[in-house]
Parts: structure tokens; C-alpha cells; sequence
């Protein structure tokens, strides 16, 4: 269960969460990708219009809805999405008055047994109880960063909040690592910055060897609610992503 989370917008969380659902997928992997940030983006850019959505997460995190009454099968093999709505802005009320609000997720998600193989959670873009369920049912964390300085400069206040979850509510949450994306290998400020992450994190935390290039095909795919790694398979940023994809299943414990 992988959790896409960066406190920072603009780091490419939300197409990180969709490109590497569908690579995993597309490997064989049964996956689930889970949108639980109240934007929606996930859930729009794999086709989905949450306004026409009976049920979506946030009837799971506030209700007595299974989360297997949720899942909607995508265009793409192998891989299913639970969806948002932008109601889940508000569901942070009623989940502070519920019982074993922290853990609500974890346990929706023990509900469907081994049905799937990965779990991917697009998380929120900020800490709250949605951030806090995603961190409690995930058991690793993804964190993507834009090859830019100051994207690097928050990345120890976030992974200190990481390791507050791993305090409360899930000592068993393992950090993977960091992703580098909207890479400019032309661009010497971009180098930098990938060289200087590296140098300063090397032996406390993963940087993957994968970096996800910019790219205007993630765009174009969004544009026909595809994943760049289905509509521009050959393109850098979903080859890329491929490459991503086995990399965190070459890591996945026996």
C-alpha cells in the first residue's frame, strides 16, 4: 500500500499516483489507486466525472459504505479506482466525530482481503484527518519532488511530519524514498539540484534512480483521461514511469 504524498502542489503527486498505478497494472499487477484528495484529479483523469458518482470515498471515510461498493473498473487492465469527490473537503468534520477516525481507511481496506496486489493512495496536498488515514493504511510512503531548490527545502519539514505518523498512528511506515520529477536534464539549475539531493541524502534516505522527465505527453494524456504509460508508452516520461514501476517492484519485500 503506497502512499503518493507531498504537503507542496505542483510536484506531480496526482500524476505520479495515476502513471504509476497504470504501470504496475500493466505488469501484471492487480491495482487499486484510491483518490483521497478532495481536487478529485485522479479520479478525473482516469475518466470519472465525480459529479455523476453515486457513492465515492468520502461516503467510505464518513459512512457505512464498504469500499468495495465504491470501485469502478478503468479503461485500463488490471487496474481499478476508488474515486473522489470534491465533498471530501468537508468530511473532516464528520470524521473527527467518529470512532477510530484514524484508522478508518485501514480498516475499509482489510475488507477486501488480497483482491489486490498494490494499493496506491493519492493523498492530500496538506495534514488533516484524510492525510492521517492515508498514513495509517499505507506501508510505504512515495514522496515526489520538482528538480527545483526550493521544493528540496521543505522536504525535512516533510518528512518529519512522516515520521509524527509513524509515531501515532503507524510505526511500521516505511519512507521509500524520494521521487525527482519535471526533470530538465539540459538544465544545469536541475542537475544541481538532483546532485545536491543525492550528496545530502545519501545513506538516510532512498532517492529512486528513476527521475521523471518534463514532459508535455503527461499533459496531452491527462487532456483524453489516459495515463501517459497507455496513450505515449514510448514517450520519455512513460517509459519513465515503467521504470518507476519496476523499480518499486524489484523493492517489494519476499
Amino acid at each position: 500500500m503506497i502512499a503518493i504524498t507531498n504537503q507542496k502542489g505542483g510536484v506531480g503527486k496526482t500524476t505520479t499516483a495515476i502513471n504509476l498505478s497504470a504501470a504496475l497494472a500493466d505488469l501484471g499487477h492487480p491495482t487499486l489507486l484510491i483518490d483521497l484528495d478532495p481536487q478529485a484529479h485522479a479520479t478525473i483523469g482516469l475518466g470519472l466525472d465525480p459529479a455523476r458518482l453515486e457513492k465515492t470515498m468520502s461516503h467510505v471515510l464518513t459512512a457505512e459504505t464498504r469500499l468495495c461498493e465504491v470501485l469502478h473498473q478503468t479503461a485500463e487492465p488490471n487496474l481499478v479506482i476508488a474515486p473522489a469527490h470534491m465533498d471530501l473537503a468537508f468530511a473532516e468534520e464528520a470524521l473527527s466525530k467518529a470512532v477510530g477516525r484514524d484508522l478508518r481507511l485501514k480498516k475499509r481496506l482489510e475488507e477486501l482481503g488480497t483482491r489486490f496486489e498494490y494499493v496506491v493512495i493519492d493523498s492530500p496536498a496538506q495534514l488533516n484527518l484524510l492525510t492521517i488515514n492515508t498514513m495509517a493504511a499505507a506501508t510505504e510512503v512515495v514522496v515526489p519532488l520538482h528538480s527545483q531548490y526550493y521544493s528540496f527545502v521543505g522536504l525535512a519539514q516533510l518528512l518529519e511530519t512522516i515520521r509524527m505518523m509513524q509515531s501515532w498512528v503507524n510505526p511500521d511506515l516505511v519512507i521509500s524514498g524520494a521521487l525527482v520529477t519535471q526533470f530538465e536534464k539540459r538544465s544545469a539549475l536541475h542537475r544541481r539540484a538532483l546532485d545536491r539531493l543525492r550528496s545530502e541524502l545519501d545513506g538516510r534516505l532512498r532517492v529512486f534512480e528513476t527521475v521523471i522527465p518534463h514532459g508535455l505527453r503527461a499533459q496531452y494524456a491527462t487532456e483524453f483521461h489516459r495515463p501517459v504509460v497507455r496513450l505515449f508508452p514510448k514517450s520519455p516520461v512513460g517509459r519513465a514511469y515503467k521504470d518507476l514501476a519496476a523499480e518499486v517492484a524489484r523493492a517489494r519485500p519476499a
